[in-house]
């Protein structure tokens, strides 16, 4: 399975997500599904960082899409948009991947970890580790599985329920593991336009109809 369809498999499962989150709460297994859709998006990120020809241009067109994306949300009741989740993880991938002091590192990559918290974005800390985790996983499907678990556990324990349906999470990487390391049809923009156009259609139903 090439990227391309990972993609398409990933914005599905998204879209069943954003139709439970918006359209039809009630139906929580429309948000157990979803669940399994982020991680897939944070492997792409990570394996990404390993194909991109300038991995530097890549972070700032993934920013600056962030950037560009989140106007909608000064005159809608839109979150911070997972592209800033998406583009702070890359940039945690190139500092850990850098040749710099192992404190800095950690410091570094903790001040974007942080930084995604208080902002506020989708997925926010625990996304931004998600994607440092799966890169440094990698081909290691088991232990990125256990990786996602402990992560997700980490973040959405709640002393009086044993379990959260963030926990299904961890199921992505036996769909990930299907991937064949070839990219496919190139509709990256396609992609990229087509998460704000989503959201604000589902804002809009949401609200009015």
């Amino acid at each position: 399975m090439s990227a391309y369809y990972l993609k398409w498999i990933a914005v599905i499962l998204m879209i069943i997500d954003h139709i439970g989150f918006f359209l039809l709460p009630q139906y929580k297994i429309l948000r157990i599904i979803g669940r399994l859709s982020f991680p897939i998006f944070a492997f792409l990120i990570a394996n990404g960082y390993s194909y991109t020809r300038d991995v530097k241009k890549y972070f700032l067109r993934l920013f600056v899409f962030a950037c560009i994306i989140q106007i909608p949300s000064l005159f809608m009741t839109l979150p911070v948009n997972v592209f800033f989740t998406l583009s702070f993880g890359l940039l945690s991938i190139m500092v850990f991947e850098s040749k710099q002091d192992d404190f800095i590192k950690l410091i570094e990559i903790l001040g974007l970890v942080y930084l995604a918290h208080i902002i506020g974005s989708d997925y926010g800390a625990y996304g931004v580790i998600m994607i440092l985790v799966i890169f440094m996983t990698k081909e290691r499907y088991l232990l990125m599985s256990v990786g996602i678990l402990v992560l997700s556990v980490l973040f959405y324990y709640k002393p009086y329920a044993w379990f959260n349906i963030q926990y299904l999470a961890a199921l992505s990487p036996f769909i990930i593991m299907f991937y064949n390391k070839k990219p496919g049809r190139k509709m990256k923009y396609f992609f990229y336009l087509f998460y704000p156009i989503h959201m604000v259609i589902l804002q809009v139903i949401s609200q009015y109809f």
